[in-house]
C-alpha cells in the first residue's frame, strides 16, 4: 500500500533516502499535514503546530484495514472507520506514518477493533480541542498530571489525538495510568516529545513504533 522514505523525527526534506514499499500493520499511526493557510492558524489558536491530524491503523471485522480518525473538520464532524488505502490515496496533502515496530497480538488487535467500532459516529470534540488554547485546557503544565485521563471508550466525543491516544490504551499499548488522551496533541504523537513536561516524561512510542515515515502513493516517488 503505497511507498514510504526513511525515518526521521522531522516533516523537513521528508524525500530523503530511498522509498521502500510500505507493508501497514494495525497500530500504525497515519499523521496527515495541510498546506493551506488556515490549519496552521487554527492549530496556532489551540497552541500546538503540525502534524494537524492523526489516525491509527486499525484490522475490521472483515479483515481489510480500516484507518480510525476522528474528523478531520473538514470532512466530517464525526469519528470514522474507512478503508485505509482509499483514505491515503485520496488525501492531497503530505501524510507520515509511524510503523509499528512489532505486529500486534491477536489479542490486542481484537481489543483494539472492538474499540474502534465501538467509537464510529462518536462526535468530534472541536470545542473541547479549541479549549486546549484557553485556561481552561487540561494540558497546562500542572494541571495535566491530575486530568485528562484515560475514559477507556467511553467518552461521548473525541478530537483526533485523544481518540489514537485512548485507542492505545485500550489494548494495552501504552500505560493507561500514566496516559493523558485529552491532554495529548499531534505533535506529541509524531516527534515523541512534548513541550508538556509531564507528556514529554511518559509518553514515549519508540522503540514500538518507528520515527515518522513520508507516505506516497504506489508508483509516486517525491523529489
Amino acid at each position: 500500500m503505497g511507498l514510504v522514505y526513511e525515518p526521521a523525527f522531522s516533516m523537513e526534506n521528508g524525500t530523503h533516502g530511498s522509498p521502500a514499499a510500505y507493508e501497514p500493520r494495525a497500530g500504525d499511526l497515519v499523521f496527515f499535514v495541510s498546506d493551506t493557510w488556515y490549519w496552521p492558524a487554527l492549530y496556532l489558536f489551540a497552541l500546538t503546530g503540525e502534524p494537524y491530524h492523526v489516525g491509527i491503523l486499525v484490522q475490521m471485522p472483515d479483515r481489510s484495514l480500516g484507518l480510525l480518525e476522528a474528523g478531520p473538520p473538514e470532512m466530517t464532524r464525526q469519528v470514522q472507520l474507512t478503508p485505509a488505502a482509499e483514505r491515503l490515496e485520496q488525501y492531497s496533502g503530505r501524510v507520515f506514518i509511524r510503523h509499528r515496530a512489532e505486529p500486534l497480538t491477536a489479542e490486542q488487535s481484537a481489543a483494539l477493533t472492538e474499540f474502534a467500532c465501538h467509537q464510529e459516529g462518536k462526535r468530534y470534540a472541536i470545542i473541547r480541542f479549541l479549549c486546549q488554547g484557553t485556561p481552561f485546557r487540561t494540558r497546562g503544565p500542572l494541571r495535566t498530571e491530575y486530568f485528562g485521563k484515560p475514559r477507556f471508550g467511553e467518552s461521548p466525543s473525541y478530537f483526533c489525538s485523544e481518540l489514537v491516544t485512548e485507542a492505545l490504551v485500550y489494548p494495552g499499548l501504552i500505560d493507561a495510568e500514566t496516559a493523558r488522551p485529552r491532554a495529548t496533541v499531534m505533535e506529541d504523537l509524531f516527534y515523541d516529545k512534548s513541550s508538556n513536561p509531564y507528556i514529554d516524561k511518559h509518553l514515549k512510542l519508540w522503540p514500538c513504533w518507528g520515527a515518522p515515515q513520508l507516505w506516497v502513493g504506489d508508483g509516486c516517488v517525491k523529489k
